[in-house]
């Protein structure tokens, strides 16, 4: 979400700058190639003092940042450092989380809501956790939903390398890590197999080598080598949606998927886990089909029904791709976060904000 905001908004002469708290990453990396400034700054101090960041502090000195946009991870510290660098005005995207919060983690949040002009919720799941429990004011509360570009691809030609050959795929795009829930997934698949032999699980992620391994043990398990695959970390997702039957998304606790908003944008039917904001973007037997968290057997259900009758799948496919371009759209996106930050501080001479710095 941060480099496709940077993108689309660089062209308007906003300038931006990356703050790393942990690592840079591939995104990051791209980003540096593509002129963009990305700074990594491991906080020197650790334990309950390390909500102070000395070198993020500096660095917001350093760059002259007119407005801090903090997301999900960086909160309390990215709060913090902005008022001990000069009262820096502060937006917070909340990207989702696994509810109910630990009481501290409320607290934190707390502070860090009182340093902080403007809180962005990329789903309505989130409003009543941050309204009512964190207790940030209504009018310096917004949702912005996530936004994604339409695939300009087709499932025309051959798959791409790496991919089964025959049979129809059925993907899930999401890190290997417990609240995805590739393990309900791949009991689901179990399932599946029985109704519609030939179909391929691709899951595409990376992971902790010890979640890799469970997952791949699991699928040995239930007789599912030949037909659930780890494709690991990939970056030609976009050239694989479009070969889909269908996408999963089986997840614990979700904001605004955007690798479900990926799939409904390249017209791929969503089966998804009713939690978080999935609700809000999957239209329930319109785009997709909602189902109960941890239960691979309504799972198996729905694959089927979508794998088996084909023109309801792609009726649904069509469906969520009219509704990413009427409601998801990454312009749409780009340009309140535009507006917001011009809100907050503009250049009086040129018209436009300064520099952003995200984190």
């Amino acid at each position: 979400m941060i480099v496709r905001l940077i993108r689309a908004l660089r062209p308007y002469g906003m300038h931006f700058s990356v703050a790393c708290l942990t690592k840079v990453g591939e995104l990051g990396e791209a980003l540096r190639a593509e002129g963009v400034p990305v700074h990594l700054l491991r906080n020197p101090l650790h334990g309950p003092l390390s909500i102070v960041h000395p070198k993020l502090i500096r660095y917001l000195r350093w760059a002259h940042v007119d407005v801090v946009h903090a997301h999900s991870g960086t909160w309390l510290r990215a709060a913090l450092s902005a008022r001990l660098a000069g009262r820096l005005p502060v937006v917070f995207t909340d990207h989702g989380r696994a509810l109910p919060e630990r009481t501290r983690q409320i607290w934190y949040d707390r502070l860090a809501g009182r340093w902080t002009r403007v809180v962005a919720a990329v789903s309505p799941s989130l409003s009543g956790y941050l309204l009512q429990q964190v207790g940030i004011p209504s009018d310096r509360f917004m949702i912005v939903e996530n936004g994604v570009p339409l695939a300009e691809s087709s499932s025309n030609g051959p798959r791409p390398p790496g991919l089964p050959a025959r049979g129809p795929l059925v993907g899930c795009v999401a890190r290997l890590e417990w609240p995805k829930d590739h393990e309900t997934l791949i009991r689901a698949m179990e399932q599946v197999k029985r109704r519609v032999p030939e179909t391929q699980l691709l899951l595409i992620g990376g992971g902790p080598s010890a979640v890799v391994q469970r997952l791949k043990a699991l699928a040995g398990a239930l007789g599912l080598e030949k037909h659930v695959h780890f494709l690991g970390t990939r970056d030609d997702v976009s050239l694989i949606l479009p070969h889909l039957r269908l996408f999963v998304l089986p997840t614990l606790s979700e904001g605004t998927s955007l690798s479900i908003l990926e799939a409904m944008a390249a017209g791929v039917p969503v089966v998804a886990s009713r939690v978080g904001g999935n609700p809000s973007v999957v239209d329930d037997g319109n785009t997709g089909i909602l189902v109960s968290p941890r239960d691979a057997q309504e799972l198996a259900i729905a694959m089927v029904d979508l794998l088996v009758h084909s023109e309801k799948a792609l009726r649904m496919g069509a469906s969520g791709r009219d509704r990413v371009c009427q409601r998801f759209n990454l312009q749409a996106m780009a340009q309140t976060y535009r507006k917001l930050y011009g809100a907050l501080v503009v250049d009086s001479t040129q018209g436009r904000i300064g520099r952003c710095s995200q984190l």
